[in-house]
């Protein structure tokens, strides 16, 4: 019952009515819970294991009586058995280390990576008996032995989605290389981990590097030497001399014509929850200037692109040619039907583009091909 916010009293009398016959033992894990109440003495039997540590209790002052039972950690050895014997002692704290209960090396710690993620279209409406199923897929799909991931929180959102948040443990170390969280971070922005039947597609919510944000390579600001500075001014001030010419001339040319636009003018403006609101720029960057090998669809609408958005994530671009723009209210309407579409066989809407001459829609990227390629 570990990590599930229960508050209250400590239960004290669980075992009353349980038969300890012959080897039967009963373990019962509370940790990373709220309770804050000890309401009887505890005083289990011998073969009853209670496991109290991360609630609020065992920081209190009044409780010392049960000193034992917050600082004991059963570990979990590879198997699924449990090892009551070996007694972990707390992780350091002054790096925020954790227990890794199922690691071949007993009460191992080490610094977790943390990531939120989500089920877009799971086939099943409980989690918990695919658990250790979804454990197995997903660690073998980033190339991870199974006790480097812990699903620590999960939560069912409207679709139905599963939103869960995991924790990515080193390989027998207390750390990863910075090489290792990088390449762990690409296999989720890339959308390189294969769907399953059973769990479906998925989407990144947020990669969050934490304590590894010390250790990733940063850009290194370059200094300029003298020569380069000069020559900047010069420069500068040779652009400023072309600079108020042309700036008399579209005055002339804007007082004498209205045909030309802004394109980073919206036509109207909207928000929706997890539909990005994109640039025309931006769009043009992902996809090298809407380039012929970028290019992987086509149709009487207009032509699809394959982009790589600022983020990192995989994206098709489809962009509307000239004779099938609609009208900004048709377009709003149409992005705000395509967000309320989940289904595990249906792309989803990443966002969209409507600027002057521009409507485009934004879909997460399917890197085997389309329902025709494989017909």
């Amino acid at each position: 019952m570990e990590n599930n916010n229960l508050d209250g009293s400590v239960p004290s009398d669980v075992w009353r009515n349980i038969d300890f016959s012959g080897n039967r033992s009963l373990i019962l894990d509370f940790h990373n819970n709220a309770l804050t109440i000890l309401a009887n003495p505890l005083t289990p039997p011998a073969n009853v294991t209670i496991l109290l540590s991360g609630n609020p209790i065992c920081t209190s002052q009044n409780q010392l009586n049960i000193s034992q039972y917050c600082q004991s950690t059963s570990v979990v050895v590879p198997g699924g058995s449990t090892n009551n014997d070996t007694l972990c002692p707390p992780c350091s704290t002054d790096l925020p280390h954790e227990n890794i209960l199922r690691s071949p090396i007993p009460c191992l710690c080490a610094i977790p990576l943390h990531v939120d993620y989500r089920l877009k279209s799971p086939g099943f409406w409980d989690f918990v008996p695919y658990e250790a199923e979804f454990q197995h897929y997903l660690s073998s799909g980033l190339s991870l032995s199974s006790y480097q991931l812990e699903v620590s929180t999960f939560m069912w959102e409207e679709g139905p989605r599963l939103k869960m948040n995991l924790k990515l443990f080193p390989n027998n170390t207390a750390l990863f290389n910075s090489g290792e969280v990088l390449r762990l971070r690409d296999m989720f922005t890339g959308w390189l981990i294969t769907d399953s039947d059973i769990f479906g597609p998925y989407e990144l919510i947020d990669f969050i590097p934490g304590w590894y944000e010390n250790v990733l390579p940063r850009r290194t600001k370059s200094s300029l030497t003298t020569g380069a500075t000069v020559g900047i001014v010069i420069a500068a001030f040779a652009a400023a001399a072309i600079l108020s010419s042309l700036i008399t001339l579209i005055i002339l040319r804007r007082h004498s014509s209205q045909i030309s636009k802004r394109r980073n003018a919206k036509k109207i403006q909207m928000k929706i929850d997890g539909v990005k609101d994109l640039t025309f720029e931006e769009l043009s960057n992902s996809t090298s200037n809407f380039s012929d090998s970028a290019l992987i669809g086509q149709g009487g609408y207009g032509k699809v692109y394959r982009g790589i958005l600022a983020d990192g994530t995989g994206a098709a671009v489809k962009r509307t040619q000239q004779g099938s723009l609609q009208g900004s209210e048709e377009f709003f309407t149409e992005i705000e039907l395509l967000s309320r579409l989940h289904h595990r066989n249906l792309v989803s809407l990443v966002g969209y583009c409507d600027e002057d001459n521009e409507q485009m829609l934004v879909y997460e990227y399917m890197p085997n091909g389309n329902l025709r390629d494989h017909l």
